[in-house]
């Protein structure tokens, strides 16, 4: 009788599925992969893509402060990426439409961006803009990588220097290229 009641549980899937051999694992299919005909797995399985081209939007949004003066304002843009193998290069132009906008202009400031695509799909790497006669932001970005598309943030406190002035800016970033 035991063997009967077994033999349900058995074809139901209640029991673990063996362990796969060695040099095998098994992937999110439940199937054992790896050994020779395996070989270029990790790019296959990776979630990030070999090739392609994506655009979108980049939005920066700043806050400085000096002498009781608040300056608050967003540049708003364009990103494009490529991604080729494991490496991430892009260009961004933005342009700022608030208080700062008013002061400097509406002119684009023009930047770069680039990456390394882990295995899991992870990327991060520096981004570099100039900003006219606020001079140039060097950040570093991360995000993800996938074959839909590249999203990415980034932010933190930097110094601007107009003239003789010092200005402690905080800025947070953000873009999603499709």
């Amino acid at each position: 009788m035991r063997v009967v009641l077994s033999l349900p549980l058995l074809l139901l899937g209640c029991y673990p599925p063996p362990d796969c051999a060695d040099g095998y694992a098994r992937n999110d299919a439940g199937k054992c992969k790896g050994g020779a005909e395996d070989v270029d797995t990790a790019v296959t399985d990776s979630a990030a893509p070999t090739s392609a081209d994506f655009s979108g939007a980049i939005e920066i949004e700043i806050i400085a402060e000096t002498g009781g003066l608040v300056l608050e304002d967003l540049c708003a843009g364009t990103v494009d990426i490529t991604v080729e193998a494991s490496a991430v290069d892009g260009t961004l132009s933005c342009v700022f439409s608030g208080t700062v906008g008013g002061i400097i202009g509406t002119d684009p400031f023009l930047g770069t961006l680039s990456g390394e695509v882990a295995e899991d799909g992870t990327v991060a790497g520096p981004l570099d803009m100039e900003l006219g006669a606020f001079g140039a932001l060097a950040a570093t970005w991360g995000g993800t990588a996938t074959d839909e598309g590249v999203d990415g943030s980034f932010g933190e406190e930097t110094i601007f220097v107009v003239g003789a002035l010092e200005v402690p800016v905080n800025y947070t970033g953000s873009f999603s290229a499709r």
